[in-house]
């Protein structure tokens, strides 16, 4: 139980009460289990996006260099 069960039980407090603070007990353990995964699912979405990211920059390259053949191409094409 947590700190807040321990002092309502020394209070006199009816049963729905005491079900309803257990239930939000239970409820935030949910959540911050729930939080927990969705950090780690975030960590390795960017993980993968930065894998993605060093994959594309791998391939393309800068538009400004033609090799020789594509110079050709467009010089054969501009005549």
């Amino acid at each position: 139980m947590s700190l807040l069960a321990d002092i309502l039980k020394e209070i006199p407090l009816s049963a729905v009460l005491r079900e309803k603070v257990a239930n939000l007990e239970a409820e935030n353990a949910a959540l911050k289990t729930e939080n927990a995964i969705l950090k780690d699912d975030l960590r390795q979405a960017k993980v993968e996006n930065q894998q993605l990211d060093s994959l594309l920059q791998g391939l393309t390259r800068d538009p400004g260099l033609l090799d020789e053949s594509e110079a050709q191409i467009l010089l054969a094409m501009a005549t």
